[in-house]
């Protein structure tokens, strides 16, 4: 490691623990909600030996955590410890990939002041919810995928095994999968004949859609029609008057989403606009002013420059940079088909990404060989 890339990293070490101390004295630890559910859980499998449904095993990692506290007789304490350790490794983790990727330490530092700044993605290392493991587990693995030139049994190995974490932390790790395919298929396809890549992408579209038919049609406790019927923009909460939210149909699958939207496509399209404001507005009329103010003065001006670079690389998007276009787009997908989470949970998920395509604006330098660049293309990123 560099003198300069060692210093960096340690005045980024100064910054996180700094965070991380202000958070945890102003907002302490946080056991309601979401993480009322994982607690309850957990008991109930130290006590029962299984869990209740099939569909916690999909929240797993974070209920082990739990779990673990309660055979050590700890406090949960441990579990935010396990929380900082991890969202540490992730913050390594970005910045060695970024001093690569960028080639230039300035930027990768940049990147990572950010990261630890947005307080809003760092306060969930607070939570005794699954979102501060699955954004940790989720950087960890997007970094080992983007440094990886030679997919041997190893590190195949690592890959899914990540992978797998992703996927029993929440079950949205498997956008990171869809994600991981589209990376693959440009990086690996390039010099492929368009039909033979078409193929490839329709056949491995037509494999995920198979995935999602089987599990919603396996009744996991979701169902995607309930959130058009009722007008859900934000999770939960219907846009119609004296709505509450109904029980999943027993008919539920993506076929008979498909169904409905071909049946409503007037409604589809209305909601899908106000799901995207929402998600992308960020903005809540339960915050407070200084918050809104703050994911507005933080995301805002990173938006603008992710339009920037994707304009001024139009011609030239390296796999990287469709790797991290892909988790955005998905998980915009996801909502517009869904409905959005009451406090941006699903959208801080990006933090890193577009932190990552906005400060690509800036880079002078062509990529190290480690991304498979084409030397000549100076200006991809």
């Amino acid at each position: 490691m560099s003198k300069i890339k060692e210093r960096n990293f340690l005045i980024l070490l100064l910054i996180w623990s700094v965070m991380q101390g202000c958070l945890l004295y102003g907002y302490g630890i946080n056991i309601n909600s979401e993480a009322e559910t994982i607690i309850y859980n957990a008991g109930n499998f130290v006590h029962s030996g299984h869990f209740a449904s099939s569909r916690n095993y999909l929240y797993f990692t974070e209920t082990f955590l739990v779990i673990s506290k309660i055979k050590l007789g700890l406090g949960y304490g441990f579990v935010v410890a396990v929380h900082l350790v991890l969202n540490l490794i992730a913050l390594w983790c970005w910045y060695n990939f970024l001093v690569k990727f960028y080639a230039s330490e300035k930027l990768a530092f940049i990147a990572g002041v950010l990261i630890i700044c947005c307080y809003p993605y760092q306060l969930h290392n607070n939570y005794l919810a699954t979102e501060s493991v699955y954004f940790s587990i989720s950087s960890v693995y997007s970094c080992v995928l983007l440094q990886t030139k030679k997919f041997t049994f190893n590190k195949i190995g690592l890959l899914v095994l990540l992978l797998v974490l992703l996927c029993i932390t929440r079950p949205s790790g498997f956008f990171f999968f869809a994600a991981t395919v589209l990376y693959l298929l440009v990086k690996f396809t390039r010099q492929l004949k368009p039909i033979l890549s078409a193929f490839i992408f329709f056949m491995c579209t037509m494999l995920g859609l198979l995935g999602i038919y089987y599990v919603t049609k396996s009744g996991n406790g979701y169902d995607f029609i309930i959130p058009f019927k009722e007008e859900h923009v934000i999770c939960g909460i219907s846009n119609l008057q004296g709505v509450k939210e109904g029980k999943m149909s027993d008919n539920n699958s993506i076929v008979m989403l498909a169904i409905y939207l071909s049946q409503h496509t007037g409604q589809f399209f209305r909601l899908a606009i106000l799901k995207s404001e929402a998600f992308w507005g960020l903005k809540r009329a339960y915050y407070s002013n200084m918050h809104n103010l703050f994911l507005m003065a933080f995301f805002y001006p990173v938006y603008l420059l992710c339009i920037a670079t994707i304009i001024k690389f139009r011609k030239k998007l390296s796999p990287v940079a469709i790797y991290c276009m892909s988790v955005i787009l998905i998980y915009w997908l996801s909502v517009v088909f869904t409905c959005d989470d009451w406090s941006n949970r699903f959208f801080l998920t990006l933090t890193p990404y577009l932190v990552i395509l906005a400060l690509v604006f800036f880079k002078r330098t062509p990529l190290l060989k480690e991304n498979n660049i084409p030397s000549q293309d100076k200006k991809s990123f």
